[in-house]
């Protein structure tokens, strides 16, 4: 190592060493607090409306898991229902099951529902059901496409016997 080499390191070494040997004084902070007021939220653009109109197409979500109808039929029933309401709002419903069933069921901004809840095979958190109890899966492709899978007779979704619309 040349010269300078070894200077630069003694250099650092001593200066290593004076900050290990400096006692720092402890300081205490106390915490800041800050209160903003919060910007005031305005009313929602389209506000649920205060009643809700059946359509006469929510008759045909009576046959929902009838005995007389399969699994087939009923995906078909939900893939036309959701089309009448794409028809009507301009695309899918969104959200888990229980949003999209609400607003089958006239919870949205027209305050028109699809499907009746006194005739829809529907769990105490407002999911549609198929005809095995589970809670049908939604899953929009896009604004205009919906796709419904019924977990099948196992009750479980994502294995080989889930049913899907055709």
């Amino acid at each position: 190592m040349k010269a300078a080499g070894w200077f630069v390191l003694a250099a650092l070494l001593i200066v290593a060493a004076l900050l290990s040997t400096r006692r720092v004084k402890p300081v205490s902070v106390a915490p800041v607090v800050r209160v903003e007021k919060l910007p005031e939220v305005p009313p929602p653009q389209n506000p649920l409306p205060s009643s809700i109109t059946i359509l006469p197409v929510a008759e045909i979500a009576a046959t929902l898991n009838s005995p007389e109808t399969t699994v087939q039929d009923d995906l078909s029933t939900l893939d036309f229902l959701l089309s009448q309401y794409r028809k009507f709002s301009g695309g899918n419903p969104v959200g888990a099951n229980d949003e999209i069933t609400a607003a089958l069921l006239g919870r949205n901004s027209k305050g028109v529902a699809f499907i009746n809840s006194d005739g829809a095979p529907l769990d105490s958190e407002g999911q549609l059901l198929d005809r095995w109890g589970t809670p049908y899966f939604f899953h929009a492709i896009s604004g205009e496409q919906m796709e419904i899978i019924s977990a099948g007779p196992d009750l479980r979704h994502y294995t080989s016997d889930d049913i899907k619309a055709d």
